[in-house]
């Protein structure tokens, strides 16, 4: 792997694990989805968790699917070792099945929920 691809591997990740470190979207939203009950509570509480701000959510999530997109075309273009290209592969592929999930979750329900 070249250091061009190396760097532009790291930013792209960089552009998911900095959100989550700072104000945890994905683990918010998908915590509370998980939670049983009718009195949701947040994993850790932050100014993405008020119900006006879901257009800076969307943003943030949105930054986080281009992420880990890139990050995605990066590991396969690479030719690194078999050994540690899937298992990097794989986490990054369920990392952006995980953050789609909770970007259309919240897309979907950005008006409320209204019928």
């Amino acid at each position: 792997m070249e250091t061009k691809q190396k760097t532009w591997l790291w930013i792209s990740l960089a552009m998911f694990i900095v959100p989550e470190f700072l104000w945890n979207p994905v683990t918010n939203i998908i915590y509370g989805f998980l939670q049983n009950s009718n009195h949701v509570k947040d994993f850790r509480s932050n100014f993405l968790t008020n119900p006006d701000n879901t257009t800076f959510l969307l943003t943030v999530l949105f930054i986080q699917l281009i992420g880990l997109v890139f990050s995605l075309m990066y590991i396969i273009k690479t030719t690194t070792i078999a050994r540690y290209k899937i298992p990097l592969f794989l986490l990054t592929l369920f990392a952006l099945i995980v953050t789609g999930f909770a970007f259309f979750i919240t897309f979907s329900l950005r008006n409320g929920i209204g019928f």
